[in-house]
């Protein structure tokens, strides 16, 4: 096993004479010597040990301009069009529940897309987290606008006028939930 050894040389190089081996092979970053087979210990060459282990920290970001306009921008889109819904009077029925599953088709499509180019985690990542709440919205659309399409069915002119408070409490309370 061939390990570099420069960052514990680098800690022995500033070693200051008070410090044991593990302290600084604890600054250094690596671990104890590893052993051989028939229990001794390995053989020292020069003034490095033979380690069974070393550890390093990859720092990966992408840039923010990506994740807010590659995908968040066509997520924001699709929930302000479902949102829209809202101020359709209730009486157009066909134009109210068709919006809200165009809408729940297109996050799931958006979502597909995003998730393909990302290799499989078992944690859900803060984009799967926002989408699980644009799930929550578009069902929660879904549910108002069946709930208000059966009180105008009637034609009732106290039950649109209830539809319509609905739907105006909606608004204020889904898209400041979201």
């Amino acid at each position: 096993h061939i390990v570099s050894f420069r960052s514990m040389q680098a800690a022995r190089d500033h070693h200051d004479g008070h410090q044991s081996t593990a302290q600084l092979r604890a600054r250094a970053g690596v671990g104890e010597p590893r052993e051989q087979a028939d229990g001794g210990p390995r053989e020292q060459h020069g003034e490095a040990d033979t380690f069974s282990r070393a550890s390093f920290d990859i720092h990966i970001q992408r840039p923010r301009s990506f994740f807010i306009w590659k995908l968040m921008m066509p997520l924001l889109i699709v929930i302000l069009i479902a949102l829209s819904i809202l101020v359709v009077h209730p009486s157009m029925i066909e134009v109210r529940l068709g919006a809200p599953a165009t809408a729940l088709l297109a996050l799931v499509f958006l979502q597909q897309a995003y998730t393909s180019t990302l290799p499989e985690t078992g944690n859900l990542v803060l984009l799967d987290k926002i989408y699980v709440l644009s799930y929550g919205l578009i069902v929660a659309l879904m549910f108002i606008t069946i709930l208000t399409s059966h009180w105008v069915r009637d034609g009732e002119q106290i039950a649109t006028a209830r539809a319509i408070r609905l739907d105006r409490l909606a608004e204020i309370v889904l898209l400041g939930g979201f």
